[in-house]
């Protein structure tokens, strides 16, 4: 860029209309090479994108998903993510990525536990994760979803869903569709949804998609979706906030107030 400071200044008035999202290569010295920039600089980058509320992508693929989380999701209201799976090994792939990505995991209320506790099976362990385990069918993710709904303990829910013959794909997808559609408070939760397997889920996604529900293929790329609605919500967030005074500069107030009153006195 021949201007930095006249992009970061439209970038900062376009992106309080609509979200911006920024792909930018060489950010490995072999890269900067090839490219011929200045090695070091990508750390002010970042921090001029996300100061000017945008979202930084790191490839092409991300890119893809961002788009199709950006133009589905709700915004978020935090960053507290509630999961629910109906395997424990696709909800532990979720924890690991979110865990590298620093996210946070919401802490259900004991009055939530409880509820859960009376709707579930009794093997079913009350937790965040929360694994229906591989018998669970429809009904079960659906009292799930409903007893969650009604809670105030997290702001965004990721429900997995993995081949199963107790709750097959298209099936869970429909009734879950309709029961966000209807559901009183669903418009204040941002929902993401995972329904793992090629060929198998290849319908229940298209059925998300068509509902206005952002939908995966994986449980690590559900969570790249979550965190970039995290980071693009705290980057809103510096948009609007105002810039901190460099701590080297001096003021002197008694000198501001005598040009104040001189000035009012020559009207």
């Amino acid at each position: 860029l021949s201007d930095a400071r006249r992009f970061v200044s439209a970038a900062r008035s376009a992106s309080r209309n609509k979200p911006i999202l920024v792909i930018k290569s060489g950010r490995s010295p072999a890269a900067q090479r090839l490219l011929n920039t200045t090695a070091g600089m990508d750390p002010a980058w970042d921090a001029a994108i996300q100061r000017a509320g945008l979202l930084r992508v790191q490839d092409t693929h991300e890119l893809f998903s961002a788009v199709e989380t950006l133009s589905h999701m709700r915004p978020l209201r935090g960053d507290r993510l509630m999961i629910i799976s109906n395997g424990a090994a696709p909800a532990a792939l979720a924890l690991d990525a979110l865990w590298s990505r620093n996210g946070k995991l919401a802490t259900l209320s004991e009055e939530t536990c409880q509820k859960l506790r009376d709707a579930l099976p009794e093997h079913v362990a009350i937790s965040n994760p929360l694994d229906l385990r591989d018998d669970a069918s429809s009904e079960h993710y659906i009292k799930t979803l409903d007893i969650l709904l009604h809670s105030q303990d997290f702001d965004a829910l990721m429900v997995i869903h993995s081949p199963s013959a107790a709750a097959p794909a298209t099936e869970s997808a429909q009734v879950l569709i309709e029961a966000v559609k209807h559901h009183p408070r669903s418009k204040y939760v941002s929902l993401l949804t995972n329904w793992c397997g090629e060929h198998s889920s290849q319908e229940a996604r298209r059925l998300f998609s068509e509902a206005g529900l952002p939908t995966y293929r994986t449980p690590e790329g559900t969570i790249t979706a979550f965190m970039h609605m995290v980071e693009y919500r705290r980057n809103q967030k510096q948009l609007r906030e105002t810039p901190a005074l460099p701590s080297n500069l001096t003021s002197n107030t008694a000198e501001a107030h005598l040009l104040l009153q001189q000035a009012i006195a020559e009207g």
